[in-house]
């Protein structure tokens, strides 16, 4: 046999310690990393698991929020409407209109005679034509709409006192028949004391009342007006075509062709006060 160094045969067995040293690290590098990428996909599936947890939750918690308003609006709505049926009901219970009749009407009734807007025996607690022209009259004088119904507002004014005792449009102690083209109201004037207040409705715009100091200087209780085809009952001519005469509409607002319309309820004590020569002030 050939004759070999000591040297040769420890290098051959350090030459296999580090082959099997290098096979050993090469496998537990493949093994971690297989560990590691193993571990890095279960953390990932983990944290989108926990995100669509959370989508989830979100979502759910809009639906409530979209549904709890949803809830509130109906609520609102609803208390909304019961507060218009209530209003409605608390207005319809103050509200007088013709046709009502009873203690409130009566008492309403007396406001009225105190004002001089409606005569004693006309307040009989019924809500008729002549109660409904005296609230128009008041309505008038109080500066609200015209429409002869005693709605809140005009019961309220009345309850108030809204308006005072009535004074005269013009100076002067003679008897007389006022006209306010303005406030639309008349006055019978007793004395230089206000008797009566009426409402009326006098000239359109373009067919307007003459103002002015005149006199009754005819009467006709069955006067016809050829050139408009209208009756005019109980009429007394104060200037030229223009008289007091009763109408079966006498609106809140000026509206005839000139004449002044007196409401029916009242249409005949003016035409008995407004005798021949009877004073007649028109004002603005």
């Amino acid at each position: 046999m050939p004759n070999r160094s000591p040297h040769s045969g420890l290098a051959r067995a350090f030459a296999v310690l580090c082959a099997v040293l290098v096979a050993g690290g090469v496998a537990f590098g493949v093994a971690m990393a297989t560990a590691s990428g193993g571990s890095g996909d279960d953390a990932a599936a983990k944290a989108r698991a926990q995100q669509a947890q959370i989508n989830a939750e979100h979502r759910l918690a809009h639906r409530q929020a979209v549904r709890r308003a949803k809830i509130r609006r109906a609520s609102a709505a609803a208390s909304r409407e019961a507060a218009a049926k209530a209003e409605q009901a608390r207005v319809a219970a103050l509200r007088l209109q013709p046709g009502d009749k009873g203690p409130r009407v009566h008492e309403l009734q007396g406001h009225l005679v105190d004002l001089k807007m409606l005569r004693s025996e006309q307040a009989d607690g019924n809500y008729g034509d002549a109660t409904a022209a005296a609230v128009m009259a008041f309505q008038k004088a109080a500066g609200l709409d015209r429409d002869g119904i005693t709605g809140p507002k005009t019961l309220q004014a009345v309850q108030d006192g809204a308006v005072g005792a009535p004074s005269p449009f013009s100076d002067g102690n003679e008897d007389r028949v006022e006209v306010s083209l303005s406030k639309q109201l008349a006055q019978i004037v007793k004395g230089g004391r206000v008797q009566r207040v009426i409402s009326i409705s006098s000239g359109m715009p373009g067919r307007d009342t003459p103002t002015g100091h005149f006199a009754v200087y005819l009467k006709n209780p069955n006067a016809y007006s050829k050139k408009y085809d209208a009756p005019m009952p109980l009429a007394s001519f104060f200037t030229g075509d223009y008289a007091l005469h009763q109408s079966a509409s006498v609106p809140g607002y000026p509206a005839s062709h000139g004449c002044v319309r007196v409401p029916a309820a009242f249409a005949g004590e003016v035409y008995e006060f407004a005798g021949q020569g009877m004073p007649v002030v028109v004002v603005a």
